[in-house]
């Protein structure tokens, strides 16, 4: 996981991870209007969608809150939010 103080800037190695007992690519950072962020990865040869929130300070893994469409084969996560119902 790599920060930087603006999106354009220069960026530092935080930490190497590995969420636990999952593999995970095309993964991506969601943060919910309440502020709360997210991981979201495909995982297990993309059959499943993991989602693992972040601690407060947004740079590590708190443990895994959900997999969705498991079995299902889906690649590239893009979370979004419409009205009051979160959408990946």
């Amino acid at each position: 996981m790599f920060y930087a103080d603006s999106i354009d800037g220069d960026y530092t190695l935080h930490a190497r991870f590995r969420p636990p007992s999952n593999m995970f690519r095309d993964d991506n950072l969601f943060k919910d209007s309440a502020g709360a962020a997210y991981f979201v990865s495909a995982a297990n040869e993309n059959a499943d969608m993991i989602i693992d929130p972040l601690t407060v300070d947004d740079l590590d893994i708190e443990g895994q809150v959900a997999t969705s469409w498991a079995g299902s084969y889906r690649e590239a996560p893009a979370p979004l939010k419409n009205g009051y119902i979160y959408i990946s």
